[in-house]
C-alpha cells in the first residue's frame, strides 16, 4: 500500500568538489564517489518559495553534510553559507512524499 505523506522535501546532492575538499580540509583521504549519494530533508508540506524554504533549513542541512563526512571531526571544514551553497550541493524540492514501504516510520531525533 502507497501512503502519500504530509511532507515536502528537500533532495541535497553534494558535488564532487564537496566532496574532495572537505575530505582534504578534514586530513582524510577516504574514497570519493564519481557520483555522491542524495540526502533526502522532510520539511512542511505546503512551501510556497523554494529559495525561503531552503534559507530556513539550510544551517541544519549544512551541520548534517559536513557531519556525514565525518563525525566526529574538530578540524576546520570548508566555508559554506547560503551564498555559496550551491557551489558545494545541487537541490531539488518538491511537496509529494510517498511512503512505498508498509512499515510504521521510525524517526531517531539528531539534534
Amino acid at each position: 500500500m502507497m501512503k502519500l505523506m504530509n511532507r515536502g522535501y528537500i533532495a541535497v546532492n553534494p558535488k564532487r568538489e564537496f566532496m574532495v575538499e572537505t575530505n582534504k580540509s578534514m586530513g582524510y583521504k577516504i574514497p570519493v564517489p564519481q557520483r555522491p549519494e542524495a540526502s533526502i530533508y522532510l520539511i512542511e508540506e505546503d512551501f510556497i518559495d523554494d529559495e525561503i524554504t531552503l534559507k530556513k533549513h539550510i544551517k541544519k542541512i549544512i551541520a548534517s553534510e559536513l557531519k556525514q563526512m565525518d563525525p566526529e571531526s574538530h578540524k576546520k571544514a570548508p566555508e559554506i553559507n547560503t551564498k555559496n551553497f550551491h557551489e558545494y550541493f545541487e537541490v531539488s524540492m518538491g511537496s509529494f512524499v510517498f511512503d512505498l514501504n508498509d512499515q510504521p516510520l521510525i524517526g531517531i531525533k539528531d539534534d
